[in-house]
C-alpha cells in the first residue's frame, strides 16, 4: 500500500516488506489432518521459484525436463490454481507498477524496484528498513519530527 503514497513516514522501527500475493480457493491443495474446506494457500512466488529453481539451478531446459517438471507441480497443485498464480502475478506487477509511479518516475528504476519487492527479496518476511527503502530502492522516506514521533509512539 505504501506505494501508492506521495512519501513514507518511516520511524526507526518502521519496515516494509516485500508484495507477496497468495492465491486461495477451494481447488488450492488439502492440509492434511485439516477439515477438507481448509486448503493450502499457494504462493505466487513459491510456484516461480520452483520452476526456477528446476531451470536455473538443476539445470532442466530441455522441453521434455520442463514438461516433467510442470506435470509433476501440476499433481500436487490444481492447474486452475496454477493459471490463477499466474494471473495473480501478473496483476501484482500491474498494480505495483501503477502504484508506485507516483514516487519513482524513471521506467528502468521502477521495473527494477518492483522485481526486488516481488521475488529478488527472498521471501515473505524479508524486512525492508527506513534506509533500505530510501537509498537503495529510491522511495520517498520521510522521519518524522520529534513531536510526531511522540505520537506515534504513544498510540
Amino acid at each position: 500500500m505504501c506505494l501508492g503514497a506521495d512519501s513514507i513516514m518511516m520511524t526507526r522501527q518502521a519496515t516494509l516488506g516485500p508484495i507477496d500475493p497468495s492465491v486461495n480457493g477451494p481447488l488450492n491443495p488439502e492440509i492434511p489432518g485439516a477439515p477438507p474446506q481448509q486448503r493450502t494457500p499457494v504462493s505466487v512466488e513459491a510456484i516461480n521459484g520452483y520452476l526456477a529453481f528446476a531451470k536455473e539451478e538443476i539445470g532442466l531446459n530441455s522441453s521434455e525436463a520442463k514438461l516433467a517438471v510442470l506435470r509433476s507441480l501440476a499433481d500436487r497443485v490444481h492447474p486452475l490454481v496454477l493459471g490463477e498464480v499466474y494471473r495473480s502475478r501478473a496483476q501484482i506487477r500491474m498494480l505495483g507498477q501503477r502504484l508506485i509511479q507516483r514516487q519513482l518516475t524513471d521506467k528502468a528504476r521502477v521495473k527494477k524496484v518492483l522485481d526486488f519487492l516481488c521475488s529478488e527479496s527472498g521471501s515473505h518476511d524479508y524486512t525492508i528498513y527506513r534506509q533500505e527503502a530510501r537509498d537503495e530502492l529510491g522511495l520517498k522516506v520521510e522521519r518524522p519530527d520529534d513531536a510526531l514521533y511522540a505520537i506515534i509512539r504513544d498510540q
